[in-house]
């Protein structure tokens, strides 16, 4: 049984998305379909963050957050699209090989975010 709530907190969202965004991260989950060590590497990142989620928490939560985006995308919902979630969702899913916004804001955290990187997570547009 898990110590941390049930729930994802804002720099527990940011810090799964920082190190799910890296490249090598997406390449690994592209080519394998059994993609649990991606999962319980992402989950040992967190961890050494003080991040207490399982491997398939963080998986459920990557799934739900996709979900999210693509249906604020079909719907071309802009409410949503404000928050810091949807950029980082959009520089991975929505813009492949095109660079965006937030590119700047990931690049700096491909090895994943330190403390003080938490607040440079965040991409503003509009």
């Amino acid at each position: 049984m898990e110590s941390s709530p049930p729930t994802w907190s804002k720099k527990e969202v940011q810090a799964l998305l920082a190190y799910w965004a890296n490249p090598v991260i997406q390449e690994e989950l592209r080519r394998n379909v059994r993609n649990n060590a991606v999962y319980n590497s992402l989950s040992a990142k967190l961890a050494s963050l003080g991040f207490s989620k399982s491997a398939q928490k963080c998986k459920e939560k990557i799934k739900k957050l996709k979900q999210d985006y693509r249906r604020v995308k079909n719907s071309q919902h802009v409410g949503w699209a404000r928050t810091a979630w949807f950029g980082i969702l959009d520089e991975v899913l929505g813009s492949q090989g095109a660079p965006s916004k937030c590119s700047k804001t990931l690049n700096p955290l491909l090895g994943g975010p330190s403390e003080g990187d938490m607040e440079r997570l965040v991409c503003h547009h509009g």
